[in-house]
């Protein structure tokens, strides 16, 4: 472990500091998992969104999604998606007549959403008719 201030910076600029560093924030965060390590390297081998398809933009952009109230990882995603689509607060009543699905005004797509072994799931799509078929055929 450092000591100095030079050795510090040093460590948090090392590949063994950068992930030290991310997987505390983690915890900080409330986010629970059996092997952080295998969790780590699994979001670095992450290059697109699991919501949205996109291309990370940096490694900023991607972003480890977790329930809040028991802490289990949910997607790993861009931080719009991790933002907007997946915040309720942002999305209009089910307006398409059928269950799971709502619409987000803000990214302007339909929000799947169903839950397997009390985990939710998402999958967002720009086109209602594609987030209907997609509800027939997910279960």
């Amino acid at each position: 472990m450092p000591h100095t201030k030079e050795q510090k910076k040093i460590y948090n600029a090392s590949p063994k500091g950068k992930k030290s560093s991310k997987i505390c924030r983690w915890r900080e965060q409330g986010i629970i998992d059996s092997d952080f390590d295998d969790l780590y390297n699994y979001v670095l081998g992450e290059t697109n969104c699991m919501i949205c398809d996109k291309k990370y933009k940096n490694s900023q952009d991607r972003q480890v999604d977790h329930d809040h109230d028991d802490g289990t990882v949910r997607y790993i995603c861009c931080r719009k998606c991790n933002t907007t689509i997946l915040s309720e607060k942002t999305r209009t009543d089910n307006t398409s007549g059928h269950t799971g699905i709502s619409y987000d005004k803000r990214s302007d797509r339909h929000v799947v959403e169903w839950r397997v072994d009390g985990v939710r799931n998402y999958r967002c799509f720009k086109s209602k008719d594609d987030a209907i078929e997609f509800n027939k055929n997910k279960r």
